[in-house]
Parts: C-alpha cells; structure tokens; sequence
C-alpha cells in the first residue's frame, strides 16, 4: 500500500510477469466485479441491513481497485514508460489509497461501538432529523476528504519533481519516489488501524464482561455479533498488510507487501458477503412467489396459535389439537365451506362476565355452531 522503492523487474527476477497477473487478477475481481456487486446489494435489496459505514469501505476499495488498473486499461502496464502525465495521476491517486481506506475502516469501527447496545445492530440509511443527516454525511465523507487530501499533497510534489514519478521503480504501477510522504502515509495508515483495531477490542471485551446482561436485556442478537465478528476479522488482515508495508521501509522483502495489499479488497468481500441476509438476498430461487409464508398465509393477517378447548363430558373443557386463527383473513388451504366458516368463527367476540361462563356456554356455542354447519353444508 506504501510506495516505497523496493520493487523493480529486476529485484523479482523471472517471476514479475506472474506475480503482476496475480496483483491485476485481485485488483480487478474485487475492485471491478465482487465489491461492486456487494455494495449494490447493501445498497438496493430490501432484505439487507443499510449501513452506511460498510457501504463507505466498500467504496474506497472500489477506488482503490479503479486506481490500480488505471495502466492496465490504457494497455500500459508493460513495455516502455507510460506517458508522464498519466503516470503522475496514477502515483498521486494511489499515494492517496491508504489513508482513506484505513479512515473507513476507523468509521466502521465507530459504527460498531455507536450501535453496541442496539439489538438490530444498522443504521438507517436516511436520519430522520437534520442533526443526524450532518452527522452521518459529516462521518461518512472523511475518507474521501482524507483521499482528497493526499491526493493534492501527491500531485503538487510530483508536478514539483516529475523526475522521479516513473513506473519502474515499483514495476506493478506508477509511484513517486519521494520517501518522506511514503513514510507518512504508511504510518498514518498504520495508526488508524491500531485506532479501530482498539476501538473494536474494547467493543469484544465489554461483551464478554457483560455477556449475560446484554443477552439478557435484548442488546447483543445473533447478526450483531457476527458482523462485530466480521469486521475484527477484516481489521486484523488490512492491520497485517499496514504493517508489513511499515516494516518494509527497514527491511525490503520483496513483492509480498503489493501483493498482500491487493488481496485486501478480495478478503473484504469473502469477509462481509457470507453474511446469512445476503446469501438470502442472493438466493432468488428460494423466494416466496405468493408473498406469504411457508403455510402459504398473508405475512399482513395476525396470526395467533392457540390450544383448543372442545366440550367433553359433562360440559368439561377437553384440549385438543392446535388452531390457528386468522384476523381478517381465511386460511386458503382449508376447503371453501370449512374457509367460509373459519372466516365467520373469527368475526364476533363474546364477552363473557365470569371466568366460569367460558366453560358453562361451551354446550350452547357448539350447538350454534353445528347449525352454521348444517347451513353452510348447503351453500348459503
């Protein structure tokens, strides 16, 4: 992610042509086709959680990606120099990848410790209040404004010394040679990681401490911890690659850390699609045609699943099997005489005064509703 001088043709020797198809391969299956694919479902399935932090780092990889292949889809990444303006936009837009990459990730970070205590664990993605319209805008902006930043620092040094932008000091791309402004940004980089990667471990910890309580009071569901889960994880591989890019401006190792930091969009993607409500959203063929439930009943009815009480003898309650009763609705897997008179069975309530006249007007509601029976039995 750094783009430091410890790259060349030479220095990988007989296997750069590799390991650049490798590099572009990461580049454009996640940048180009699996993050876009992604964040549209975050984005536009009904669903799915709207998170708009999630979302935000996915957009920065996206850029991220677009930005690394900005030589291959000019047919320029071999042979000869690119042209010098080219490869000046292309050193300061990647000089300016780290910095709004790991910003996101702090923002995600934030996210999960803003909505710790709540049991959906999302955020909408439209505030209701102008308050939290600035707020949210205001948090999800600063990776770009990061990105914005460095990006002028990048282009005004190179303007200032395009003698050392060039492409054959890093090989996989176009890369300012100008160690005091790599220096930083791999810093700066690794600094953030560490912020969210702290922020996160003291989300873990007070679930742990307070594991029962939150369980307990509705706080801490399934998906909420999975996707603090998920998002650990996806810290703790972006902290890993941060890192070995910072080591490499001590010791050169090579064409690890390129590749690494390509494949980090790729691990955002396996990380965060394996989510169950979008292997949901995804699985078309399992959706419901009908709009209503396995039982195939309108999801809008009010559906209470109560026992039965049928009068025994002596006029005594008897429990029976399972019924359920549908407000406002029929059950339109019942024959249309027994739908008829499951519908009217559910349109009056009588009250009763005493809790034991619920037991001693059972004989007389049975024989009304033998009459209904009799009556239907004929169409009418």
């Amino acid at each position: 992610m750094s783009l430091l001088k410890r790259v060349t043709e030479e220095e990988i020797g007989p296997n750069a042509s590799t390991d650049l198809a490798v590099w572009l391969f990461f580049q454009i299956a996640a940048g180009h086709i699996a993050l876009p694919i992604l964040t549209a479902t975050l984005l536009f399935a009904k669903t799915v959680r709207k998170i708009p932090a999630l979302i935000v780092l996915c957009v920065t990889w996206i850029v991220s990606g677009v930005c690394s292949t900005i030589l291959f889809y000019v047919g320029e990444h071999k042979g000869p120099e690119p042209g010098r303006g080219l490869c000046i936009a292309q050193a300061a837009l990647l000089e300016a990848v780290p910095p709004m990459t790991c910003t996101a990730l702090v923002v995600l970070a934030y996210h999960v410790l803003r909505t710790y205590d709540d049991p959906d664990m999302g955020v909408q993605l439209h505030p209701r209040t102008r308050k939290e319209i600035i707020g949210l805008v205001s948090l999800c902006s600063l990776p770009f404004v990061m990105f914005g930043l460095f990006v002028a620092i990048g282009v005004n040094i190179a303007l200032q010394h395009p003698d050392k932008v060039n492409r054959a000091q890093r090989y996989f791309y176009c890369s300012l040679d100008w160690p005091a402004l790599s220096d930083a940004v791999s810093v700066i980089a690794t600094l953030l990681c560490l912020v969210a990667l702290g922020i996160e471990i003291y989300v873990v910890a007070a679930t742990t401490k307070w594991w029962r309580l939150l369980r307990r009071g509705g706080h801490l569901t399934g998906e909420g911890l999975t996707f603090t889960i998920r998002v650990v994880f996806f810290t703790c591989f972006l902290f890993a690659s941060t890192l070995i890019n910072l080591v490499s401006i001590w010791a050169p190792i090579g064409a690890l850390p390129d590749l690494l930091a390509a494949s980090v969009g790729m691990a955002l993607f396996l990380i965060f699609v394996s989510q169950p409500e979008i292997l949901r959203a995804w699985a078309f063929w399992r959706r419901r045609t009908s709009g209503g439930d396995e039982h195939g009943l309108p999801h809008d009815s009010l559906t209470l699943h109560h026992h039965r009480f049928d009068a025994g003898e002596g006029g005594l309650p008897s429990l029976s099997s399972t019924y359920t009763l549908d407000a406002g609705h029929s059950n339109p897997m019942l024959p249309p005489r027994d739908r008829y008179d499951s519908k009217q069975s559910t349109s009056t309530v009588q009250i009763i005064k005493r809790p034991e006249e619920a037991f001693t007007k059972i004989p007389e509601r049975t024989q009304r509703q033998k009459k209904r029976d009799t009556i239907s039995t004929w169409g009418f």
